[in-house]
């Protein structure tokens, strides 16, 4: 990787996501069906994740501001106090990359389907890779609980 002289670099998608969500208000909070196409001349790059359960996938948020700081739940929890955006999970921020694990359906050549998805359609892919159990679950982590427990019905948004 070349760092020019103003610690710039440069990431390139290896992918888009496709699926019917064109807005973030219609993207579900826990994500949807999508599929991942991955471009042609990175497709010898997709052998044998078929394997894989899961995935976990890096992706650019394009439309995100970046010139956010600060941030709160406000799909979730729109009473929740202000936090810094790095103790969060708001797709506005300097660097909007997204990081999400998502269950991998099936392969079919460039295309991965996947579920819970929380990107919308045309959002760039940068990286995929596969989600290790032993490297990757975290057990008894800590987080930072900003949003009421009783601000959701949804059991994923609870844990």
């Amino acid at each position: 990787m070349n760092i020019d002289q103003d610690n710039h670099f440069q990431v390139f998608p290896i992918g888009f996501v496709r699926n019917p969500f064109s807005t973030r208000s219609e993207v579900p909070v826990v994500g949807g069906p999508a599929v991942i196409e991955v471009m042609p001349r990175f497709v010898e790059g997709l052998e044998a994740i078929g394997r894989a359960s899961h995935i976990i996938v890096l992706a650019f948020l394009h439309l995100a501001d970046r010139g956010v700081l600060r941030a709160r739940p406000r799909r979730v929890d729109p009473a929740a106090p202000l936090c810094g955006v790095f103790a969060s999970r708001s797709p506005d921020r300097p660097n909007p990359v997204s990081v999400t694990v998502m269950p991998l359906l099936r392969v079919e050549g460039n295309r991965l389907h996947v579920d819970h998805c929380d990107l919308m359609d045309g959002t760039p892919v940068i990286d995929i890779k596969t989600y290790s159990p032993g490297m990757d679950c975290v057990f008894c982590a800590a987080t930072v609980r900003r949003a009421r427990v009783s601000a959701t019905s949804d059991e994923l948004l609870r844990a």
